[in-house]
C-alpha cells in the first residue's frame, strides 16, 4: 500500500471528540496516532460522520477542524485544515508532564526540608 503521509506520525492513545455542523452533536473517539497533518481515529461502530469536523483533543487542550480522507471499518483518517497549528505529536505532552513533575520534585524537597527542620 502507498503512504501518501507528508509527515509522520506519532503511535499514541489519546481521548478526543468530534463534533460536526450542524447537528453538533459530539462523538468521543480514539486518537491512535497524530502528526502535524492529521491524525487516525477510532470511532464507535455505526457512527457516521460528515466529511468536515472538529476534533477536540482534550489532553491537549486543542481542538482542529480536518477533513476525512479516508474511512475503513471502524477507523478514519483524517487531514487537519490548517497543518501549521496542528499538534506536534506526543513531544508536547511529554514536556507539560516533565514539567509537572518538576514542579512536584521541588514541592517535595521543600516539604522534606519543613519537616526535618531545615526551612
Amino acid at each position: 500500500m502507498l503512504d501518501r503521509r507528508h509527515s509522520t506520525r506519532e503511535r499514541v492513545i489519546l481521548s478526543g471528540g468530534v463534533s460536526a455542523e450542524p447537528s453538533g452533536s459530539r462523538t468521543d473517539v480514539v486518537i491512535r496516532n497524530i502528526s502535524n497533518d492529521g491524525a487516525a481515529l477510532e470511532v464507535p461502530s455505526g457512527v457516521k460522520l460528515p466529511p468536515k469536523i472538529d476534533l477536540a483533543i482534550a489532553r491537549k487542550g486543542r481542538s482542529f477542524l480536518a477533513r476525512i480522507i479516508w474511512w475503513r471499518n471502524n477507523r478514519v483518517g483524517v487531514a487537519f485544515d490548517n497543518p501549521l497549528e496542528a499538534p506536534t505529536a506526543a513531544t508536547s505532552d511529554l514536556e507539560d508532564r516533565l514539567r509537572k513533575a518538576e514542579r512536584q520534585n521541588r514541592a517535595l524537597k521543600r516539604r522534606v526540608k519543613q519537616l526535618c527542620g531545615e526551612a
